[in-house]
């Protein structure tokens, strides 16, 4: 093999001194000047790409299912000390490890620290050609000669791809191809070529002393003064009887564990967050199969946030995390696409596996030996995400033919039971009939929730008395099952929406009763239209700016909209929570959110406000296929933090006085009479678009 030429490395190890600070060191190698005999070139994966987003035009790559690809360098360092290593590498799928002078080798974090994913296909397809800064950690360098190998033994034909590496002894924020005597010189370009504007390059927190680090406002450890309770209308400690409301994320990033974990908690807690919600299945996509790994990672996230005062509060279930195959019992009728909603509500089999993850997660123990079901830090648990039989995803498109069936089954059981038989039933509703029913099968259909609460024929409301009742029983028999567990926190039922919230809302409401507290989520979602909207921003989609806090249309020269979501009804001097809420990118009036949350939410005492969603600990955009639009870790956003903290945490802004209390009887919502104030579903954009159109023009 031969080594990197001796004139290239005295160039890159001078440049450190071109930048004017003697004291530090670093070495740039790029990933195209290697040695090796095996690297394998795919015309597809080393050719089709933007070769001018890369460090000197060019990488590395190998693409070879038959071998490992192997990568060697030869490098002089000016002086022997610990370095840190940083390397530009693709991430995506992909497997790694290096040996340094010789040692054994090391496995590559590819997720550490990562930052600046990019991808650079040349069409810009979302498949495996990306490239991003990931940092690798500590290395001891000798003086003089060093040599580093990099193995790359992805499961997927041994893909990777590395672009430069660098060794510094100086704090370094990676930034493309800019080694780090270019980056002051960079910024200095940007900030005159954007004149009124500054750069926004802060170097990683070293957590010194500072005025806004609100760590103090934490407890030693999450659990300190005993369980979350609910008393009345307000969560309190159980230890102390002292009220506690939650300025909460939606996070940490998944991918992060050890000292990566440990930091993004103490991150949270200096910008004065108290709760996490931990918002992920623990199952396998098309089987439902529970993944033990995701079960110990979720422990180690909970005992992460524990350590800096952080509660957490579990939610593992969201129909859109699965696609069920074809199968047996609760799969019949999938086809490994469609999501099962509303299956959860009616369908015993899928009910049994649901509670036999919970029961794996609650019973799994800390590191001290504490079971979940026994630990105070988790503050609580969150029974299903955005499902619900009043929601415009139950319908027959939606629910498979053997799988409605059921349901039908329970609906003419349901009405047999109230009237004596089918055909009385059908005679109390004025022969009101459905192309569905089946009498001689016992089965009843369900007309469309359209229908349902246009008509509110005597069938439409014992239709909706049937789909409430079928709801909260699932949600009362889930909340018996896991207190019969022995878990002692918070239990909420979910937070969705109806097709008609004037008329359905009153009944979804009811049906979370069985929990301790009401939960809702909303979002402002700047009128963002486009092929896959819902989750990323890309070339060619339209946006507009409006500001909630003045209550703008979403379309210019609209009415005004006296509804944004945190406006927070209490329901049933229940306490409240708004466990997702966010001002969606890319709209310029985002950084209204937080102040105005903190003062509103105070004002209102909603007992926690939960943002969406903090995916990473670095300022910069989440790391991805595409730009998304819920990145917490702006100074819009996450620099307000501790400033709308401290408000609504330590109730600077009073709570306001009482301004309505709208009685509304059961009897009166089950004959589909509507509530007299109506809670505005202002969706996410994150379910399929033919849904969001149908919800909309509702």
């Amino acid at each position: 093999m031969r080594a990197l030429p001796r004139i290239l490395v005295l160039l890159l190890i001078f440049q450190s001194f071109l930048g004017g600070r003697a004291s530090a060191t670093w070495v740039w190698v790029e990933g195209e000047q290697a040695s090796s005999t095996n690297i394998g070139k795919h015309p597809w994966y080393y050719g089709q790409v933007k070769k001018d987003q890369l460090s000197g035009g060019d990488f590395i790559t190998h693409f070879d299912a038959s071998k490992p690809g192997e990568a060697d360098y030869r490098f002089n360092a000016p002086s022997a000390g610990t370095y840190t290593l940083w390397l530009r590498a693709n991430p995506v799928q992909a497997s790694m490890r290096y040996s340094l002078n010789e040692a054994p080798s090391v496995r590559v974090d590819l997720s550490s620290n990562q930052t600046g994913v990019i991808n650079i296909a040349a069409n810009n397809a979302p498949d495996l050609r990306f490239i991003a800064w990931c940092e690798v950690g500590k290395v001891v360098l000798k003086a003089g000669a060093n040599r580093i190998t990099f193995t790359m033994d992805s499961a997927n034909s041994n893909h990777g791809a590395i672009d430069c590496f660098v060794f510094t002894n100086e704090p370094f924020t990676p930034s493309g191809v800019l080694k780090p005597d270019q980056l002051a010189a960079a910024a200095k370009e940007t900030a005159a070529a954007n004149q009124g504007w500054i750069p926004w390059a802060p170097p990683a927190d070293d957590f010194k002393a500072s005025p806004i680090d609100l760590r103090r406002l934490n407890e030693k450890f999450a659990g300190e003064n005993g369980f979350i309770q609910a008393r009345g209308e307000q969560f309190v400690h159980a230890g102390n009887g002292q009220p506690v409301r939650f300025w909460a994320v939606n996070g940490p990033p998944f991918e992060l564990n050890g000292k990566d974990l440990q930091r993004s908690a103490r991150v949270l807690a200096k910008y004065g967050v108290n709760l996490a919600r931990l918002h992920g299945g623990l199952f396998d996509r098309k089987t439902g199969v529970l993944n033990p790994d995701t079960v110990k990672h979720k422990v180690e996230m909970i005992e992460a946030m524990k350590a800096e005062g952080i509660y957490t509060h579990l939610s593992i279930y969201f129909p859109l995390w699965l696609a069920p195959e074809n199968g047996a019992g609760w799969r019949e009728g999938y086809n490994g696409k469609r999501n099962p909603f509303a299956l959860l509500y009616f369908e015993p089999e899928l009910q049994k596996l649901y509670r036999s993850w919970w029961q794996a997660i609650l019973t799994a123990k800390t590191s001290s030996g504490v079971a979940l079901i026994d630990e105070p830090a988790l503050m609580g648990v969150e029974l299903v995400n955005e499902d619900s039989l009043f929601f415009w995803t139950f319908n027959y498109a939606n629910v498979p033919d053997p799988q409605m069936r059921k349901l039908e089954k329970f609906f003419g059981d349901w009405a047999s039971k109230k009237y004596g038989s089918i055909p009385n039933a059908l005679a109390a509703w004025k022969g009101r009939s459905h192309a569905r029913d089946d009498e001689k099968e016992g089965r009843l259909g369900f007309p469309p929730l359209y229908d349902i609460f246009t008509r509110k024929t005597p069938r439409d409301q014992d239709t909706a008395a049937f789909l409430m009742e079928t709801q909260m029983k699932f949600y009362a028999d889930t909340v018996k099952f896991l207190r019969g567990l022995g878990y002692k926190g918070l239990i909420t039922a979910s937070n969705w929406t109806t097709a008609n919230n004037d008329i359905l809302g009153p009944l979804e409401k009811y049906s979370y009763m069985p929990g301790d507290f009401i939960d809702h989520h909303g979002y402002v979602d700047a009128n963002h239209k486009g092929g896959e909207a819902g989750w990323s921003i890309r070339e060619g989609h339209t946006f507009s700016n409006f500001s909630a806090l003045r209550f703008d249309s979403e379309t210019s020269g609209g009415p005004k909209v006296f509804s944004n979501p945190v406006m927070d009804p209490m329901y049933n001097r229940r306490p409240s929570m708004i466990s997702e809420i966010a001002w969606n990118r890319p709209s310029r009036y985002r950084g209204e959110a937080p102040l105005f949350e903190a003062a509103y939410g105070a004002l209102q005492d909603t007992d926690g406000i939960v943002h969406f969603a903090f995916d990473t600990d670095r300022w910069q955009v989440k790391p991805g296929f595409f730009m998304q639009p819920w990145t917490l870790m702006a100074p819009s956003q996450m620099g307000q933090f501790p400033a709308a903290a401290l408000i609504y945490r330590q109730g600077l802004i009073k709570t306001g006085e009482l301004v309505a209390d709208l009685p509304l009887k059961l009897d009166d919502a089950l004959a589909l009479k509507g509530a007299k104030m109506v809670q505005r579903a202002n969706l996410d954009g994150i379910l399929p678009s033919e849904v969001q159109q149908v919800a909309l023009k509702a």
